[in-house]
């Protein structure tokens, strides 16, 4: 314990300095220059007998400095650099000839082939002439090909394409998940394709994906489809042969991990093969077999990262836990994914590397417990010599799995958005046969890849059993109980809740005996009780995008702002203080329950800020210009002392955040003009102003807009079909007397009509 410890920490402390690399824009001669001065303390530290830490800690604070250091230049150092020499430096440029060799088995899909091509030169045209100029270069391109072509390991290919930048936006980074594995372009549809001539390979690698696609067209002569599809993506990895019904299907139920070769998968065959191999041979024989065993079926599924790392992972999980050195565990388990992350530093944003460390977290830290609970609770119905008996089955093919289950529910949360309650149901039903799957459906495409009669034979065996899991999926997939969609900020605490949850499962037994020895159930809702105030701030984090809704309070529509970084700020409140501040109040954390900003426009909407500030604080009041002088007979709107009230002037702009500007482009008596600029997107609020005026002060307001929110003081001046001639991606309209008109969106009934940009793309829903 007393070695287990300080590797534990050391492990833990370079993993967070290859994140606080990622965050931490230093340079590399910076982190460079920090683990020196560290390396020179650590030295000066071992000089002297009596350091103060020495007091504190077994482990000197100069190497955890260091190795903070080391994993920041890490990351740094891996960053690619894009020069003249590089391909992403020709992105976006036109069509050009390239010529690169194939690296990794083509992704074959329905309708398209994915291939990954180490590009060596590009010809590009130069000049009027249009000659063709050879230019050598590096860099890996991801092309989308024809599902007609077929290409093998090592082909050197030419073709003509226009080299791209990955595409950016929404919530997945495609952009970001390409370059992890290297890849800064992409190209599509390309033209003249050629096979001119072939690439050292490992002849290993060739013969091995050989192995594959023969063992792939084995099981399609052997099983009909799905079954032959399930199976296919079950023993080899090739998850891309299921219907699309079917795959949405398992994904749905939350079982979408076993029709691909993963961290959850890897852990599943451990368990089979230590179960197996432990019956004949003591605990350390058994799990050396089950490393030679996940070594070899890793080579034979192609050796892909993600398939290396749910092995390697899966190995940790046997040697530190399965034979019993149970604190050894998740320090094996840290060092692994350390020594992992060296190789790679940008592993622990992979969604395959989290998935993998999770699972097999899962089995290390509540394996053996979930094991010594099932003996405990079986021991109470039969003999003590049978309970091995039913523990065995019960922990290797449902207890083991839950935990991995459990263990991964966050990163699926996190990673894909989506939270499956049928997956409680599909798991456990569908899970315990997958050992069986593999075992027969192995030895049945073994069998058939020798003499394909004899495979006929063992696939009467397999069939059954993966018609059984297809089935069992669709039949839960069309219940009740089903999956759905989570934001960012629910998939947070939901990760809360799990890591909190198996907090006071690992300490269960210390929370008992605590000073004053409470009862663990009050233990328990006091840790309840945290999580909640934990979650509720959670939840209420800013997503990072911009919202825009439309709060019907029974009379009147109000406009509130939301900016990236959850700054509120509302637009003339409406009278119904009471329903619009309960509204905006469920949006904001309970722990900061004020409005950043309120912008009066109107003198009505003055006469309710009063109320409105009542009930939910505000911040800062800024009023328009038409309100600072006398009009119609009606003297300058004047707040209560007590409010921060700031005049705005015609044409000034107000920072809601760094991102999000609020622009006033125009006011007069009567009207006000708004224009909201989020990266790319633009938002006008006309509030009255004739058009025509505002073209006048910038003739190119009106264009490329992403939406326009009119009132029916917007189509006094002006026809209202005369608003469509300015091509907005939307017009929404804010109001509840008078029907919108056609192809115009409304709140329609709803109390709420939310806009949602991330400063590019965008969506509306009402609530």
């Amino acid at each position: 314990m007393e070695t287990a410890l300080p590797l534990l920490w050391t492990t833990l402390t370079f993993l967070f300095g290859i994140l606080l690399g990622k965050w931490v824009p230093l340079p590399a001669y910076g982190w460079a220059a920090a683990a020196g001065g560290f390396l020179a303390w650590l030295v000066v530290d071992r000089l002297c007998r009596h350091a103060w830490w020495h007091k504190y800690t077994s482990l000197p604070p100069a190497l955890l400095l260091l190795l903070i250091c080391l994993g920041g230049l890490r990351i740094t150092l891996a960053i690619p650099v894009v020069d003249e020499t590089s391909l992403a430096d020709y992105n976006d440029q036109g069509s050009m000839r390239l010529t690169g060799w194939v690296v990794e088995p083509p992704d074959a899909r329905e309708s398209v082939v994915y291939v990954r091509l180490r590009i060596t030169e590009l010809e590009k045209p130069v000049g009027n002439t249009g000659e063709l100029v050879s230019l050598p270069v590096k860099g890996d391109c991801l092309v989308r090909f024809p599902a007609s072509s077929l290409f093998r390991l090592g082909d050197m290919i030419q073709f003509h394409a226009e080299p791209r930048t990955p595409a950016e936006g929404g919530d997945f980074s495609y952009r970001e998940y390409l370059s992890r594995q290297g890849i800064l372009s992409v190209a599509y549809y390309p033209g003249g394709v050629k096979v001119v001539g072939s690439h050292p390979v490992n002849p290993l690698r060739v013969w091995l994906e050989d192995l594959r696609q023969k063992a792939r067209q084995t099981i399609f002569a052997l099983f009909p489809q799905p079954e032959s599809g399930l199976l296919s993506g079950i023993l080899l990895g090739l998850d891309n042969d299921l219907p699309a019904s079917l795959q949405q299907a398992y994904r749905d139920t939350g079982t979408a991990h076993i029709i691909a070769i993963s961290g959850f998968n890897m852990a599943v065959l451990a368990g089979l093969l230590i179960g197996l191999s432990s019956r004949a041979f003591n605990r350390y024989i058994a799990v050396a077999l089950t490393a030679l065993g996940l070594a070899l079926y890793s080579l034979l599924v192609g050796g892909s990262p993600s398939v290396v790392r749910a092995a390697v992972m899966a190995i940790v999980a046997m040697g530190g836990h399965l034979i019993g050195r149970h604190s050894t565990g998740p320090t094996a388990l840290c060092f692994t994914a350390a020594m992992m992350c060296l190789i790679n530093p940008f592993l622990p944003w992979d969604a395959s590397f989290q998935l993998s460390f999770a699972a097999t977290s899962g089995l290390v830290l509540l394996g053996s417990p979930l094991k010594q609970w099932s003996e405990k609770v079986i021991g109470r119905f039969v003999p003590e010599e049978q309970i091995p008996r039913f523990s065995g089955p019960l922990s290797e093919y449902v207890l083991f799995t839950l935990a991995a289950q459990f263990a991964t529910l966050p990163v699926i949360a996190l990673q894909f958005k989506r939270f499956s309650l049928s997956s409680l149901l599909s798991n456990p039903l569908v899970l315990p046969v997958q050992p069986a799957v593999l075992v027969t459906g192995g030895l049945t495409t073994m069998a058939g890849m020798v003499f394909e009669p004899l495979g006929k034979l063992g696939a009467f065996v397999a069939w059954p059993l993966l018609a059984y899991t297809n089935k069992m999926v669709e039949w839960i997939s069309k219940r009740t109980l089903n999956s759905f969609a989570v934001d960012q900020r629910l998939a947070l605490g939901i990760a809360v809740f799990s890591l909190l949850a198996l907090l006071i499962f690992l300490f269960r037994r210390r929370l008992e005996i605590l000073p004053g020895r409470l009862p663990f159930v009050w233990i328990c809702l006091v840790l309840m009780t945290a999580a909640i105030a934990v979650w509720t701030s959670v939840l209420h984090q800013p997503d990072g995008r911009l919202h825009l809704k439309l709060i019907s309070d029974s009379s009147d529509v109000t406009l509130v702002v939301t900016a990236p970084d959850a700054a509120t700020v509302v637009l003339d409140p409406g009278e119904g203080v009471n329903e619009l501040t309960s509204s905006i109040s469920q949006s904001l954390s309970p722990w900061r329950n004020r409005v950043d900003a309120v912008l009066i426009t109107d003198r009505i909407a003055a006469r309710n800020v009063g109320g409105f500030d009542e009930r939910l604080p505000i911040q800062t009041v800024y009023l328009a210009p038409s309100l600072l002088h006398s009009t119609d007979g009606l003297p300058p709107v004047t707040l209560d002392p007590s409010m921060h009230a700031v005049a705005l002037a015609e044409g000034q702009g107000l920072a809601v955040d760094d991102n999000l500007e609020l622009h006033l482009l125009a006011a007069d008596d009567q009207a006000t003009a708004l224009i909201l600029k989020f990266r790319e997107c633009r938002i006008l609020v006309p509030g009255g102003i004739d058009p025509a005026r505002l073209r006048e002060l910038d003739p190119t307001i009106l264009a490329g807009l992403t939406a326009i929110v009119l009132t029916p003081a917007d189509i006094t001046r002006v026809p209202s079909a005369w608003w469509g001639q300015f091509h907005a991606s939307q017009i929404l309209w804010q109001d509840l007397s008078r029907a919108p008109e056609t192809g115009w969106i409304s709140l329609g009934g709803a109390p709420v009509l939310e806009f949602v940009s991330d400063g590019n793309a965008y969506s509306i829903v009402t609530h």
